[in-house]
């Protein structure tokens, strides 16, 4: 199921979402010498996805993304 998920996002990443009901959410915090950029996205779990037969009642898949500056280097992760 997980690379279910990854290939879905991956598909919609390229138009930024746009033809998916996405919800977003934007953070951005200073402090400590860094600044940090938190995006969530929200979407309703497709149909089919592959995999998810043990997962009654799943509804929604996300994915979150963090980019921290600290003195000129910028380092990033999407989970």
């Amino acid at each position: 199921m997980h690379q279910a998920v990854l290939d879905y996002v991956n598909q919609h990443l390229d138009n930024a979402f746009a033809d998916v009901a996405a919800r977003r959410h934007r953070v951005t915090d200073r402090g400590h010498g860094r600044e940090e950029y938190r995006s969530y996205i929200q979407m309703p779990v497709p149909e089919p996805l592959r995999g998810a037969e043990p997962w009654k009642g799943l509804r929604s898949i996300g994915m979150a993304t963090l980019v921290c500056k600290r003195n000129g280097h910028e380092t990033g992760e999407t989970r």
